[in-house]
């Protein structure tokens, strides 16, 4: 079955410049509709209230409010609109206890780096074509 990626925004939070270009280059050789950018946490958090976008892809180590504490934010704030939406965590942090911790928070994919093109096109395909709540 052919995902059809043009209908989906997805925000990328991501410190690191060059980081955050290879994903944005990646979703677009997808053909991903719109993808939304943020530099850190709270960024991301704004721009996720502002656009609500349909997934994100979070960065577990960024400065000021990591990925962990976007991803509770997210999960538990009272004024935000879908607690459920689909986040794939990016990170170095690959140890079975992390990748735990990240699940355990509400993370619905986890990523390692480094990560192919390919890797970030089966974590999207799992999130349209089998969607699941986080645990």
């Amino acid at each position: 079955m052919k995902v059809k990626f043009a209908p989906l925004h997805i925000l990328v939070a991501e410190d690191l410049q060059p980081m955050r270009e290879l994903i944005k280059e990646v979703l677009r050789a997808m053909g991903v509709g719109e993808i939304t950018m943020a530099r850190d946490g709270e960024d991301a958090y704004q721009k996720y209230l502002t656009y609500s976008p349909d997934i994100i892809i979070i960065d577990w180590d960024m400065p000021g409010c990591d990925g962990l504490e976007l991803v509770q934010k997210i999960r538990r704030a009272k004024n935000s609109p879908n607690r459920k939406i689909p986040i794939i965590m990016v990170s170095g942090f690959t140890s079975p206890p992390k990748i735990s911790e990240a699940r355990d928070c509400g993370v619905t994919e986890f990523m390692a780096k480094p990560f192919s093109s390919g890797d970030i096109a089966k974590k999207i395909m799992h999130i349209v074509n089998q969607p699941r709540e986080f645990v």
